[in-house]
């Protein structure tokens, strides 16, 4: 919230304003869901950023990530084994296995063969002459089968068999990446140095994904809003100097640089007293100025001199 005063006096050399210091505040919310194990922050505390300031139950989460490297680690072996294409001992099974396949079909074509004319001229059942050739069926898809076995043995892979294999091997990856990223979530950090200006979690609560946990309040650098008039613009630059001081200090100065100039013009705020301030033509400005002593409190009133030059 801004509470901004008109300008004041202005001399050859600066322009002097007066404003509400304020600080930059951001929610800290959960990226995860789970029952809260502990909170290690309070109002009140100073924080630096990483610092931890709560646990989430990662118990599920952990074992998510298991299940997720273990489909991981499948797929990679899968992947592998294609890329190594047949061992010495698979070739050899697949090529006996041929050969015993080529056999059972020239021994059931042969004993086929020989029944054929004994059945057309009455020798053996039919019975007899269905199965000889039910057989040759069966030993010829056997056939088939163990040859294109055998040839993909010693062929090895298609390069789309590889590339399906690699890209689950990536999808594995991904999942098992996104899981443990779950496990770090639970643990919640300060993204940035401050204090904690408001907390809404206790231990034992289930926090929700992207609830709101905590407020952090910057205070390392704070920021304050003026209005200058309108013939002062031309003479304000983005980075110009200016110093800042309240009454709560006695006197004292502090450094502060023009961040924001805006690009147009409004009337003075409404809560410029004298008519004759209100209808006068102003541009907004930004001072930002270090507060590495913490002794600029959001909320106090702060007078700024910018040096023009």
């Amino acid at each position: 919230m801004l509470l901004m005063m008109s300008c004041g006096k202005q001399k050859s050399d600066v322009v002097e304003a007066t404003g509400i210091i304020e600080s930059t505040e951001v929610r800290v919310s959960a990226l995860v869901s789970g029952q809260v194990r502990s909170v290690l922050a309070e109002e009140g505390k100073i924080v630096s950023h990483g610092d931890t300031l709560l646990f989430i139950d990662d118990t599920d989460y952990r074992f998510q990530a298991a299940q997720a490297k273990a489909g991981f680690d499948l797929a990679s072996a899968q992947y592998r084994l294609l890329r190594r294409g047949a061992r010495a001992e698979d070739f050899e099974i697949a090529k006996e296995s041929l050969q015993n396949a080529s056999v059972t079909l020239q021994n059931a074509t042969s004993d086929f063969q020989r029944l054929e004319p004994l059945y057309r001229t009455g020798g053996v059942s039919e019975k007899i002459y269905t199965d000889a050739k039910a057989r040759v069926e069966s030993a010829s898809t056997q056939f088939s089968s163990a040859k294109a076995n055998f040839e993909k043995v010693r062929n090895g892979a298609r390069l789309e068999e590889l590339e399906a294999a690699k890209a689950r091997l990536e999808q594995a990856e991904a999942m098992w990446q996104a899981a443990e990223k779950k496990v770090s979530d639970c643990i919640v950090r300060a993204p940035l140095s401050g204090v904690i200006t408001a907390k809404s979690i206790e231990q034992g609560e289930v926090a929700l994904q992207s609830a709101t946990l905590f407020r952090i309040a910057e205070t390392k650098k704070i920021k304050l809003k003026i209005f200058v008039p309108e013939p002062d613009l031309p003479r304000i630059h983005l980075g110009d100097s200016a110093t800042l001081k309240t009454d709560a200090d006695d006197g004292k100065t502090y450094t502060a640089r023009v961040s924001y100039i805006s690009p147009k013009a409004e009337f003075t705020p409404k809560n410029v007293q004298t008519k004759e301030d209100r209808v006068r033509q102003v541009f907004e400005i930004w001072l930002e100025a270090e507060n590495l002593s913490g002794d600029l409190k959001a909320g106090l009133t702060a007078e700024a001199t910018l040096h023009i030059k």
